[in-house]
């Protein structure tokens, strides 16, 4: 994409079918509007950080849609406001931390599902099938908060080391330039 989306507004075929598919995928999978979901996937996509109205303009769609999607998707940890330097205009940009949010948010529900469960079992002391339906409940929320907790020690090896990249290679282009 790069440079091609940068303040033009202009965007290729593939761009646009991603951005849709972007917006039905959210719009099925989590309930958001398809339009938040087509937001994301433009900002997903942009080189730099756009304007509500620029991202209005490109999606062709209204403002009070475009800052409502906003502040919801800002609220989910999916983008961030950021401001630019002699610049009074908010921009949006993809939020660096968007795989984070949506692992925490997943994790959370797992935990109070697991919660739920427990409830059920003690609380309501059932029996027969109904106690079988809660001890499934929780074995399946075991199960699926130690894949979590796995894929979540995984992702931080990776962001630690993608880190460590960035700063390498930020600290080899220093040297590069004081001839070190």
């Amino acid at each position: 994409m790069g440079a091609q989306l940068e303040r033009t507004g202009k965007l290729s075929q593939a761009e646009l079918a991603f951005i849709e598919l972007n917006g039905q995928h959210y719009e099925k999978t989590y309930g958001i509007a398809r339009i938040g979901g087509r937001i994301l996937g433009l900002l997903m996509i942009a080189a730099a950080p756009m304007t509500s109205e620029e991202i209005g303009a490109t999606l062709k769609v209204s403002h009070g849609s475009i800052s409502t999607n906003l502040r919801l998707l800002a609220v989910l940890g999916l983008i961030e406001k950021v401001t630019l330097p002699a610049d009074r205009c908010d921009y949006y940009r993809f939020s660096p931390t968007a795989w984070d949010e949506i692992l925490s948010k997943r994790m959370k529900c797992i935990h109070e599902l697991r919660d739920l469960a427990y409830l059920g079992l003690d609380e309501l002391k059932p029996q027969g099938a109904v106690r079988q339906r809660f001890e499934q409940m929780a074995t399946w929320i075991e199960i699926a908060d130690r894949k979590y907790e796995e894929m979540l020690a995984e992702w931080k090896e990776y962001t630690d080391q993608s880190k460590g990249q960035q700063l390498a290679n930020r600290e080899s282009l220093q040297n590069e330039g004081t001839g070190i």
